[in-house]
């Protein structure tokens, strides 16, 4: 019999400008995932879980909002339901829980939780706020306050928007990188569109042994990041997020996840 497995697409509202690359990663792993094995692959939206019935075999998802990982986690917890990423591992993507696991790394600036009210944070400036729990769900989610003046009106429109705290992270300059992985499978990175690249050298090993460790940190499997590199070489990591687009690697990434999930259905007790 084939195995059920449910493939969940992310909330629309948590891709801003990435609708079409989120849902065509996703979509192309369930194609190949299907292709590959004695599997029946459904992709639904968030709100298209179904609500009890007999439960999925396995379930990859990009989904995000805390409601959607309850119902995940009931699966996962009350009916053996193998995931990939895990509930767990995708809240603590989530900034002020990834605050928490990785502070105090040597690797990762210094970020500190602030009231939207608190326009007299101490600095210093340059700094980077960013929203308190999901990664950018719109452009204004991440900004810079150069001054205390600047601090201040930023700090008020997160608060118009009903947001009660953020993130205050200092800047550091250098060349901006993003990262993808998947488990031990790949990796690959690349220099951050819309910047004047200085190429300053660095050692790529230590980006991804540094990037793989914040994500068994996390305990995400699929994850993709930013990372400052700078003039001397040295490697901060300032984001990790569990299963991006994968956008300028869509064929091999999608490969690679769909063979992680084969994997790791292979290695489940049959459920039926």
């Amino acid at each position: 019999m084939k195995k059920i497995v449910w493939g969940i697409l992310r909330e629309m509202e948590h891709s801003p400008d990435r609708e079409g690359d989120d849902t065509a990663i996703l979509r192309e792993t369930a194609r190949k995932v299907q292709a590959a094995g004695d599997v029946e692959v459904l992709v639904l939206a968030p709100e298209e879980i179904p609500e009890g019935g007999e439960p999925p075999d396995f379930v990859f998802f990009m989904c995000e909002r805390p409601e959607t990982l309850d119902k995940l986690e009931a699966l996962q917890k009350n009916k053996g339901v193998g995931m990939v990423n895990t509930p767990e591992g995708v809240r603590n993507t989530y900034r002020y829980n990834t605050v928490k696991k990785l502070e105090g790394l040597p690797f990762y600036p210094r970020t500190s939780p602030i009231s939207t009210d608190d326009g007299a944070f101490a600095g210093p400036f340059p700094l980077w706020l960013k929203r308190f729990d999901f990664h950018a769900v719109l452009k204004e989610d991440v900004c810079q306050a150069r001054n205390r003046p600047e601090l201040k009106t930023l700090l008020a429109r997160f608060r118009e928007r009903g947001i009660q705290r953020v993130l205050a992270q200092g800047h550091i300059e250098g060349d901006l990188i993003k990262f993808y992985g998947i488990h031990e499978r790949w990796f690959e990175r690349f220099y951050h569109k819309g910047q004047a690249v200085k190429n300053y050298p660095f050692d790529g090993a230590r980006l991804e042994e540094v990037a793989r460790l914040c994500a068994r940190e996390l305990g995400v499997e699929i994850f993709g990041g930013d990372a400052i590199v700078t003039q001397s070489g040295e490697i901060f990591l300032i984001d990790l997020n569990a299963w991006p687009s994968f956008a300028l690697y869509r064929d091999i990434a999608s490969k690679h996840i769909a063979d992680h999930i084969l994997e790791k259905i292979e290695a489940l007790p049959s459920l039926r």
